[in-house]
Order: C-alpha cells, then structure tokens, then sequence
C-alpha cells in the first residue's frame, strides 16, 4: 500500500469565519484592468462576467483546472510510478465534495481516491481541509518495513518498529536540482529524471480519478492502451 496526501487550504479554511480560504483576491483588482483580455482567458469554457476569484483562484474551479488531482495529486504519483515501476493503475475510484468551503468553488475540498495497479499494490490520495498535522507526504507500507517521505527528509521505519530507524533530511534545493537536470539533459540529450512519458502517465492517473469522481462510478483501466474500458 502506497499512501499519498497534500491537505490544502486546510488551515485558512478553519480559520477565516468565510471559509474563503486560498480565495483572495489582490488589491485593486475587483474591477478588470483594461489590459487584460478576460474573453480571452475564459474562451475554452462558458463565458461569464470578470470574476477576479476565478482569474486568480483558477485552481478552485473544475472547468478552469482538473482541481486538486491535477494540482496537488500528479506531484505524489510520479514517485509512486517511479518506485513501484508501475504507471497505469487498473482501477481507480474517488469519493468527496464540498463540504467545508462556502465561497463558490466548485473543485472538492475533501477527496479521497484509491487506486490499484498491476504487481498486486494500492495506492490512495487523501485532500481534507484540516487544520494541524503534515501538510503533504508519501508513505510506502511494506510487511517488512515503511518509508515516509516528504520534500523536506525521508524516514524508515523497520518491520514492527514506533520509531524511525534512520531519518535522512534534504539539504538541497529541489528546484535547482530539477533545473539543473533538465538543462544537462538538454545539452547531452539524455532522458531527464522526470521525462514526458512520467507527466503523461501522471496526469492520467490524475484524470481517471476526476473521471471516476464525475461519473461516481469505479474506473477500470487497461494498463497496456491507458484506455477507459466500458462499464
């Protein structure tokens, strides 16, 4: 079993009497400035009148964005791909909504998605909009033992023990690091750490499990195509 989790919003949620957390909207720009093109901004979906939520809150509307799947959830599934050497589960199912927020959102606030793969494992996202607790992480439970990881270390824990046996804590900058191997693939032709081919597979894992939260419906999957099969 593979968990993720990235509880966003969780902490302005709980204490802002509106419930308008990460809805803010900067000063002065309640009316649309004159140089900018709302018309075209809003052109792949239904048009509506200037929303500055909308416009700097996108992430919080499901026909702007793929909401917190394609947010916050791709950025968990490429490591599990990666370790587990998996990229397309077999079944995906995903159960939330709105439930705390008050502010016109319309991306869930509280979500959570299972999913199982090909190689006999599982793996699970959770979003609530919690206040207290890790923020964001990965757990990889074993029977012989469990890793936790979040971008700041990366703990392991042994078969039966409380405590973790070795903790390892990052003391690099992640995104100089992701630049930097993008930019020396770039020169030597090499396939980058994260390539196409991971974020494609990624985003697919995100996508089925919106697909399935839309439809209330268990998604089955053929791994080999990456294709939706019929219900």
């Amino acid at each position: 079993m593979v968990r993720t989790w990235w509880n966003d919003g969780g902490a302005r949620l709980s204490v802002n009497p509106n419930r308008s957390g990460g809805h803010a909207t900067p000063p002065g720009m309640e009316t649309k400035p004159a140089d900018l093109d709302w018309n075209r901004y809003i052109a792949p979906v239904n048009w509506r009148p200037w929303n500055p939520p909308q416009f700097f809150n996108f992430r919080n509307y499901i026909d702007l964005c793929g909401g917190i799947l394609t947010d916050k959830y791709v950025h968990w599934v490429d490591v599990v791909h990666m370790f587990m050497d998996r990229q397309v589960p077999e079944t995906t199912d995903t159960a939330g909504g709105l439930f705390v927020a008050t502010d016109g959102r319309t991306v869930p606030d509280t979500l959570n998605l299972h999913a199982t793969y090909p190689g006999k494992f599982a793996c699970t996202f959770t979003n609530v909009p919690n206040a207290g607790g890790p923020r964001d992480g990965i757990e990889f439970c074993g029977t012989d033992g469990h890793l936790r990881i979040d971008r700041t270390k990366f703990e392991i824990f042994p078969g039966g023990g409380i405590s973790p046996s070795q903790v390892v804590e990052c003391k690099t900058n992640l995104v100089e690091e992701h630049v930097r191997n993008f930019l020396e693939c770039c020169k030597s032709r090499r396939t980058p750490n994260g390539d196409v081919a991971f974020g494609e597979r990624s985003a697919n894992a995100a996508h089925f499990g919106n697909l399935s939260l839309l439809e209330r419906r268990r998604i089955h999957i053929d791994p080999e195509r990456e294709v939706v099969l019929p219900q």
